[in-house]
């Protein structure tokens, strides 16, 4: 068996560098939405492999930008807001 790019309770890297912890609650959400939601469909767990490969460098970049952490927080807000109905 493959071993996962990702472990059960692991941050979501963009959201982390976005709302600079991996314990703020809206990380918190999407961790739970990877994992309760996205790994149990075939097409989840390959968005959330390809999201492991590209998004360390999306938060690199972030993280060094406050201009890019607005931005970032303008397009996961409602997506946070939807995962919560």
């Amino acid at each position: 068996t493959q071993m996962p790019l990702y472990k059960s309770g692991s941050g979501c890297f963009i959201a982390t560098a976005t709302y600079e912890s991996p314990n703020s609650k809206e990380v918190m959400i999407l961790r739970q939405w990877r994992d309760e939601y996205l790994l149990h469909s075939y097409f989840g767990r390959i968005f959330v492999k390809i999201y492991y490969v590209i998004s360390p460098s999306i938060a690199k970049i972030i993280k060094k930008y406050k201009f890019l952490k607005v931005l970032s927080k303008l397009v996961l807000k409602p997506i946070i807001n939807n995962i919560k109905k």
